[in-house]
């Protein structure tokens, strides 16, 4: 992994938590941030059949995390 896409991620993720332990609320920014890292990591890879599975995985843990809810 990029040494650049970790230490953002590594900086996003205790941003989060500090803020969700602080004052119990994760700003959108953040989570979207998380996402693009993700996004930008897969394409640094250039394994695009990877990409997709991943994508798939996250689309399924989407997908029961809606059922699980309602």
């Amino acid at each position: 992994m990029e040494p650049s896409i970790f230490i953002a991620a590594v900086a996003a993720f205790a941003a989060a938590a500090y803020g969700d332990l602080r004052w119990r609320v994760i700003p959108n920014a953040l989570a979207l941030a998380v996402a693009g890292l993700g996004l930008v990591r897969m394409a640094s890879v250039g394994d695009p059949v990877a990409a997709g599975w991943t994508v798939a995985a996250g689309g399924a843990v989407l997908a029961v995390g809606f059922v699980l809810f309602a």
